[in-house]
């Protein structure tokens, strides 16, 4: 049996281009495999019309596999729209990939209308899945997966991830909409420098052990050669015509040489470009030269993995981070001019009202710009999801009821409405003080396009100062006008 093969690959939700779609569709045209992608993030689309866009794509594309990401918060929209997916078309394959098959392959079966679930980084099995669907083969060669076969679920051994990332082609940008190619308004933060923006990945996973976190790239940290990533630059920057980069890498700066070389390559490109780092830097591992480098080379703002102040809780969630070199990290970047936002998270098993009140206490003295106060959330496969089950701090709930800014454990030191009021308190008091407030009041911001906020309320105090004049979370434009140097250009 041999099927002319079709893929879609749709990203249902988020302001961001898809940069993973984008890395699994350039895989699939390298194998010579027809693919689109459907990208409905940003668009402020109600459930209905969302439903409605990805069945007139299945009706015209006619794909006879189709790709779906997923975070955990979505299970519930993936499973209606697999469902219309196969309304439309019954003999098609859905498969999902994404952080949540990652953490919990099993229980993605349990998804209406889902076929496969990819596990971990997906461009070789998406290939090897699309060939076997092709060639007419069954999947029982091909890692990383979880299917069905004869009723029965089958959980495949784990693909060992990718060690030469340099071989995996660029994401096929040709294939995003034009409006993810000429974004002005950052997801992380609502502020650009520049625009259009890109989100790039220069690594790939992190070695440390945060009990919170996911582990969709392993624990072995791989990385692209500075001179790849650059490669990549140009072609956004001559091509596409990018003009701002935000490398989200878990854990960009963990090899600080290789760091430096790309913020050295980066000035002898010539590129005239803005970097960020939102996604979070390493404290421990910066130092002057570092912090000199990347503000030679375009940097205007980074963000640190703080999480916690207290030194007792900083052991007990595995993040391994003295809380010296944080101030220490600060200051080099306030010196030269940085921007600094810092994440922090309250609410862990084990953790006290004094250890939250240290941790608040901390962030309001470091000296930032800004600060997003997270919840912390027992997501699936994590091992903070088994310590706050095992101990009876959370209920059984599904996926989709686990939200990003709310919180979901619960023990003797603190109820959930503590919680919440120990964050809304810390995002107030930190963004209510006279100097912070006129810090950012003298900010300038580029004008926003349509947005999505699905994941959560807005991450903090500072989001609310730039929205106020918003009563909803769903798409909102921005009134801001960039009034800078790179205005004219």
């Amino acid at each position: 049996m041999w099927l002319r093969l079709r893929v879609l690959l749709v990203n249902l939700q988020g302001i961001y281009p898809p940069i993973g779609l984008g890395y699994l569709a350039s895989s699939l045209e390298a194998a010579s495999i027809p693919v689109e992608i459907l990208d409905c993030g940003g668009m402020g689309y109600t459930r209905s019309q969302l439903l409605d866009i990805v069945a007139r794509a299945i009706s015209a594309e006619a794909p006879n596999l189709v790709g779906v990401g997923c975070y955990t918060p979505q299970v519930d929209l993936v499973e209606v729209v697999a469902r219309r997916v196969k309304a439309v078309k019954g003999d098609s394959t859905v498969v999902l990939g994404g952080p949540h098959p990652t953490m919990d392959p099993l229980g993605s079966m349990n998804i209406l209308g889902v076929d496969i679930a990819v596990v971990g980084e997906g461009e070789q099995t998406m290939v090897e899945v699309a060939r076997a669907l092709e060639d007419g083969n069954d999947l029982s060669g091909i890692e990383g997966i979880v299917y069905r076969e004869d009723g029965r679920v089958v959980q495949n051994p784990d693909r060992r991830p990718m060690d030469d990332l340099d071989e995996i082609p660029f994401p096929a940008y040709h294939l995003f909409p034009s409006f993810k190619l000429s974004l002005e308004i950052d997801a992380h933060g609502v502020m650009t420098r520049r625009h259009p923006y890109m989100p790039i990945i220069t690594s790939r996973g992190c070695p440390f052990g945060c009990i919170y976190c996911h582990k969709v790239h392993g624990k072995s940290f791989r990385a692209r050669s500075p001179e790849n990533v650059i490669e990549e630059m140009e072609l956004l920057y001559h091509k596409y015509l990018v003009r701002e980069f935000h490398v989200e890498d878990d854990c960009f700066n963990l090899d600080p040489e290789r760091a430096k070389r790309f913020a050295d390559l980066v000035v002898e490109s010539g590129l005239n470009i803005a970097l960020k780092f939102p996604n979070g830097l390493r404290a421990d591992r910066i130092d002057e030269e570092l912090i000199v480098k990347l503000k030679r080379a375009g940097t205007y703002s980074i963000s640190l993995g703080v999480e916690t102040a207290s030194p007792r809780v900083m052991k007990m969630i595995g993040k391994s981070l003295d809380l010296q070199r944080v101030r220490d990290s600060v200051r080099l970047a306030l010196k030269h001019g940085l921007q600094v936002r810092g994440f922090f998270m309250i609410g862990f098993p084990g953790e006290t009202k004094d250890d939250i009140r240290q941790t608040i206490g901390f962030a309001q003295n470091l000296g930032i710009h800004f600060a997003s106060f997270s919840v912390a959330t027992p997501f699936p496969g994590t091992e903070l999801q088994r310590i706050a089950r095992d101990n009876g701090y959370i209920g059984e709930r599904r996926p989709s009821q686990l939200p990003y800014a709310n919180p979901m454990i619960e023990t003797a030191d603190f109820s959930l409405e503590e919680i919440k009021e120990f964050k809304r308190r810390a995002e107030e008091d930190f963004y209510s003080k006279p100097e912070r407030v006129s810090e950012l009041s003298n900010m300038t911001f580029s004008r926003g396009e349509l947005v999505d906020y699905y994941s959560s309320p807005l991450l903090d105090y500072y989001h609310l100062l730039l929205l106020e004049h918003f009563s909803t979370y769903g798409s909102v434009s921005t009134y801001y006008v960039r009034e800078d140097e790179y205005s004219k250009s």
